[in-house]
């Protein structure tokens, strides 16, 4: 046991290295990272050491000329003077723009990354998180990557410079370098001893931003929810407890960063004074000119600024890569497989479902030992108390959740045989909460097929008896439907996916009580094109109507994940007292 604590921590030690840390971050650039470290390096070399050289050494070259009289100096410091003023004013912006550029593009790039990976990932990866969570690593955490890549950029232009300027320093004087040098060198290892935990304090920030956006989403999407029950206080309070909860993480983090900054200014501040003294005393003593002093000093506080931005840099690095580890636990979600490695036995162009087992988490199994058949073209109805399985039986024959226990075929077909593309293709789903996009009706109803035209689209909503509420709205068709349907009823959602699948008019049709949203009306009105989709589709229906169920090929009684009787209506009404007590209890009245 002590030694996995020990291989963890080293794990971990290994994980937090800026070696590793630009790795992982250079992986996710591709091959835009490239652009961005040459880049940084030309900036570093022009901007950053071509630049302060040159400023100094015309320094130099003027007391030169006042001192000693040097007449070839002055035109020498005029050159150097110029040049500097290129760098200053022409090369350096556009270098930085350019650095800009390449990270809001890389950053861009990765935002993509992330959301093609996100619409990859199972089902099971969102009913276990919550929506704010995927939000804010798709928004916070790329900006905390971009954070990243501005921060290499300034660390990389802050490193080239150091192995330029201080070989120079070293031709002026070395004892006055050495001087310098280690004034900054104290600075770092005092820096070093407090950056270690600053990426732990980041992550704990980031994760606290995480829950607040969590809370907020949850406020506004049940806002009606809140205000019918009288809770805007308890949820107030909840987002002002992750608001608190983040206040405090903040301020762990600002307490560090405070004694860095503060020790930044102190060293800095007294480096410059050290060095002027020193210098001085060097001038003084007959071992170091006043041109090579005055040279010195102007590029000693370049030297030491340049040690305080280095070692600021792993302060900001480590609050930067606490993105990049959250946007890499992401990434490390496997995928979808591209297919079900599920083998079959074949019914025809049918469904054959046979043995099949499947938990959602480990150790809670939902579906025992499930069989259902049913020959092309006929229809099966699955009934039973809420809880019984019968939408998550639907959600796998639809490939949302993975059976990994079973046999199963459809139209003709193991599962193995389809790519997830393919067997999706093959399946018009409707939901019993039926999820409309933000967008016009128009557009809800015409993803169910991408070359489909303007008569199609009516058509199906006409089949659905959706058009008559359509053609009511101020701009019909081309009405706006808001978040998730908010500007619909629940009855007038569930007719757009209802004409959303007649529209894809796949093969097999699996109904999840696609009709509970609407009144008698209503569904009594599209039964008929109902009933015509079940007579020339192969389907799987859950009933919670007795004409459904009367009409069904087969019908399949379920009970805590088990199908403990099938058969026609009639057979299962004397041979199953589950079925009885149930048709009797919600369906006797009707």
């Amino acid at each position: 046991s002590r030694r996995e604590d020990r291989t963890v921590k080293k794990t971990d030690k290994e994980k937090r290295s800026i070696i590793s840390d630009l790795k992982r971050f250079f992986a996710l650039c591709g091959k835009s990272g490239i652009k961005l470290l040459v880049f940084a390096v030309l900036d570093g070399i022009i901007s950053g050491a071509a630049g302060t050289i040159c400023q100094a050494q015309a320094l130099k070259y003027i007391i030169l000329y006042f001192i000693e009289g040097r007449k070839d100096a002055l035109p020498a410091a005029f050159v150097l003077i110029g040049i500097s003023f290129i760098i200053g004013c022409f090369i350096r912006p556009v270098m930085n723009y350019y650095g800009n550029m390449i990270t809001v593009r890389i950053a861009a790039n990765v935002r993509n990354r992330i959301f093609d990976h996100l619409t990859s990932l199972p089902t099971e990866y969102f009913s276990n998180r919550h929506s704010g969570d995927v939000l804010a690593r798709v928004n916070g955490d790329v900006d905390a990557f971009l954070e990243a890549g501005l921060t290499i950029w300034t660390f990389i232009c802050t490193l080239i410079p150091a192995f330029m300027i201080i070989p120079y320093i070293f031709t002026l004087n070395t004892t006055l370098s050495v001087i310098i040098l280690v004034i900054g060198l104290l600075f770092l290892i005092l820096t070093a001893k407090v950056v270690d935990p600053l990426r732990e304090k980041n992550r704990q920030i980031r994760k606290d931003i995480s829950g607040m956006s969590v809370t907020a989403t949850e406020n506004i999407t049940g806002f009606n929810v809140i205000r019918m029950f009288g809770l805007d206080q308890a949820f107030n309070k909840r987002f002002a407890d992750s608001a608190d909860a983040l206040l405090k993480a903040q301020k762990k983090y600002g307490n560090l960063t405070a004694v860095i900054g503060f020790c930044n200014i102190f060293i800095w501040l007294g480096g410059e004074s050290i060095s002027a003294i020193a210098g001085i005393l060097l001038v003084l003593k007959g071992s170091l000119n006043v041109a090579d002093l005055s040279a010195l000093v102007s590029v000693s506080s370049d030297i030491i600024h340049l040690f305080t931005d280095f070692s600021n840099l792993p302060t900001q690095l480590q609050k930067a890569f606490s993105g990049v580890d959250r946007i890499y636990e992401l990434l490390d979600v496997r995928p979808e497989p591209e297919r079900f490695d599920i083998s079959g036995n074949v019914i025809s162009e049918g469904i054959a479902v046979d043995d099949l087992d499947f938990s959602y988490t480990e150790g809670r199994q939902v579906l025992h030992d499930v069989s259902i058949h049913a020959e092309k073209g006929q229809t099966i109805a699955l009934v039973g108390d809420s809880g019984s399985g019968k939408t998550t039986l639907v959600k796998i024959l639809a490939g949302l959740y993975r059976a990994k226990d079973s046999k199963i075929s459809l139209c003709g077909k193991p599962l193995s045989d389809y790519t997830l593309l393919e067997l999706r293709k093959l399946i018009a789903y409707v939901p019993q909460d039926a999820y409309v996009f933000n967008g016009s009706i128009y557009e809800n109803i015409s993803y169910g097929r991408d070359d489909a035209g303007e008569q199609d689209i009516y058509e199906a909503a006409r089949n659905a008896d959706a058009e008559k509420f359509i053609l009511e709205k101020p701009d019909g068709y081309k009405t706006q439907v808001g978040e998730r349907g908010i500007q619909l009823s629940g009855g007038e959602r569930q007719r757009l996916a209802i004409a959303r699948a007649i529209l894809k008019n796949s093969p097999v049709l699996l109904l999840d009580e696609a009709t509970s949203s609407l009144d008698s009306e209503s569904e009594s009105a599209i039964q008929d094109t109902l009933d015509r989709l079940l007579r020339t589709h192969t389907s799987v229906v859950v009933a919670h109507r007795l004409s459904t169920i009367k009409n069904a090929d087969r019908i399949y009684m379920m009970v805590k994940g088990r199908v403990i009787g099938s058969g026609k209506h009639e057979d299962l009404l004397m041979s199953c007292p589950e079925y009885r007590e149930l048709y009797y209890r919600k369906f006797g009245q009707e």
